[in-house]
């Protein structure tokens, strides 16, 4: 059975909310197995954008500037 965190969920919810204008209840009518199924494209997509992210400050000599 699908088994989360109560206190994750709520921040989870509370991000999904403001971030994505997801309202709450709309959260909750969402299967198990769609809500997990969206939160792990939702970390993917911030994984890639995190890397590209990271890419272009090293292009720009960001770690140099920190030195």
């Amino acid at each position: 059975m699908f088994k989360i965190d109560l206190i994750n969920y709520i921040k989870i919810k509370t991000t999904l909310a403001k971030e994505f204008h997801i309202q709450p209840s709309e959260i909750d009518k969402m299967p198990a197995w769609e809500y997990e199924l969206f939160m792990k494209e939702l970390n993917n997509m911030v994984k890639e954008e995190n890397d590209r992210n990271k890419q272009e400050m090293d292009k720009a000599g960001y770690k140099d500037m920190k030195k």
